[in-house]
């Protein structure tokens, strides 16, 4: 099992305000793999989004 940091922000932008998630693998090396989307609720299904432990890359 994967240990995981979970952090969350808001991140401000000319154009309004972008909710922002990372799970990050703890001693990842990899580049993260970024996904974005445009529904509220869906940014904590992707905690589990099975590429992320495959690879070995955080979110």
């Amino acid at each position: 099992m994967m240990t995981l940091r979970v952090q969350s922000t808001d991140l401000q932008t000319a154009y309004g305000c972008v909710y922002v998630k990372s799970w990050v693998q703890l001693h990842a090396e990899l580049a993260p793999i970024i996904l974005l989307h445009d529904s509220l609720g869906s940014v904590d299904l992707w905690r589990d989004f099975p590429l992320l432990q495959s690879r070995h890359r955080w979110l």
